[in-house]
């Protein structure tokens, strides 16, 4: 998915973008290629998505406006107490993700003067991010700034402060062709107002500064499909919006995680597995064992699938003639039995009960899930012997440790 939506963000003047456009324009019903297949398998269209450059700028290019990032909050908030006090029109910028719609807003402040407003709806929010909502809120504030009769001085607030960031930033990134629109905007403004003094400054969201919580209202409005007249727009904003090569992999990643779960629910696995980790399917295994020797994560997962070489297992695939526990002769040697039961290994579930605690060293869940409990299971496992033909060593080590 990652290179296949990348090769839909070529420009056109890069060699694959012709064959690239081709091949998403139709599926052949003969000699199909790779190319075809894959655009075809993720319903990809090259012509619907934003265009990444190589490069954008020169090597020496630095940004025309002054980027104020104050260290934390506080800071912030007293920085934006000083600005209240300079001259010039003040432009509280904001961009939203509200009832399925992202909008971005701008709203210009003069001391005794009527707010100015503008407003732009970007679409979907399966097309569109906050981050470039953000983009485009900065854009419209330098448009209201460049319609002021006159000024010398201005700022440019925003509470996103990964946008303040890329606008300084000239290597190629997704959402980059927004950034190119607002420099050329405040190439505009500067030539609207020559030697304007433009800032694009950090305010915190929701801390009670007044411009900031109407931008915050404004852009609600934006995103819920109440823009602003086209006219008071740059032209470029009259049109759609290309779609956002972030959201692009956001959105099918999350509807394959959505597939994924649904195909889950329906298999005969999940009743069993749901006793052992109801969390299923999800990223906490992975960070559980992240950390884990490969022969820890093994026997893990093994016990969590009730696959282990026990008794009862070995029995099931045919490799031994009983299912009985050998060390207490009583039971099947189950996963449960092994961890909870076996009176041969009461002495080591004592330890195992004293680290963890009766409830967590009593649930085969809290056993097989939590990362606390690791280090003590391992240590139980490896005083039992019961693995230790196969797996040797297995108390784990301080620098393997959660």
């Amino acid at each position: 998915m990652r290179e296949v939506s990348r090769l839909c963000t070529l420009p056109p003047t890069h060699p694959l973008h012709r064959h690239v456009k081709q091949a998403a324009a139709r599926y052949v019903q003969r000699h199909r290629s790779p190319l075809h297949e894959t655009l075809e398998a993720y319903k990809l269209r090259p012509t619907e998505i934003e265009t990444i450059n190589a490069v954008r700028l020169p090597p020496g290019w630095r940004p025309p406006f002054n980027v104020s990032m104050a260290e934390n909050k506080d800071a912030a908030l007293e920085e934006e107490e000083k600005w209240a006090y300079k001259p010039g029109p003040h432009v509280y910028t904001d961009g939203s993700d509200v009832d399925g719609g992202v909008g971005a807003a701008a709203v210009l402040l003069r001391p005794g003067q009527q707010p100015k407003v503008l407003r732009y709806h970007l679409g979907s929010a399966k097309h569109h991010t906050v981050y470039e909502a953000e983009i485009v809120g900065l854009v419209l504030g330098v448009t209201l700034i460049a319609c002021e009769l006159s000024a010398r001085v201005a700022s440019c607030a925003a509470d996103n402060t990964a946008c303040l960031q890329a606008s300084k930033n000239r290597k190629p990134h997704p959402g980059h062709y927004l950034i190119d629109k607002l420099l050329h905007e405040v190439d505009n403004l500067h030539r609207r107002h020559p030697g304007i003094k433009f800032t694009l400054r950090w305010v915190p969201g929701h801390k009670g500064v007044e411009g900031n919580e109407m931008a915050d209202e404004e852009a609600k409005r934006a995103a819920r499909g109440e823009g602003s007249a086209a006219a008071q727009l740059p032209r470029w904003l009259r049109a759609s919006l290309p779609i956002s090569l972030a959201k692009v992999r956001q959105t099918f990643n999350e509807e394959l995680g959505e597939k994924a779960r649904a195909e889950w629910r329906t298999s005969p696995r999940t009743e069993r597995m749901d006793r052992v980790d109801p969390d299923l399917p999800s990223r906490k295994y992975g960070k559980l064992v992240e950390r884990l020797p490969r022969r820890h994560a093994s026997i893990l997962f093994q016990l969590r699938t009730e696959h282990a070489p026990l008794q009862q297992h070995l029995h099931r695939i045919k490799k031994v003639d009983s299912p009985t526990c050998p060390n207490c002769d009583t039971a099947r040697e189950s996963v449960y039995h092994y961890l909870l039961e076996c009176p041969a290994h009461d002495d080591q579930r004592a330890r195992l009960a004293h680290d963890l605690g009766p409830a967590v060293a009593g649930s085969v869940r809290h056993l097989l899930t939590e990362p606390k409990a690791l280090s003590p299971l391992f240590r139980y496992i490896h005083a039992t012997g019961r693995f230790a033909a196969t797996y040797g060593e297995l108390t784990l080590r301080d620098s393997e440790r959660k």
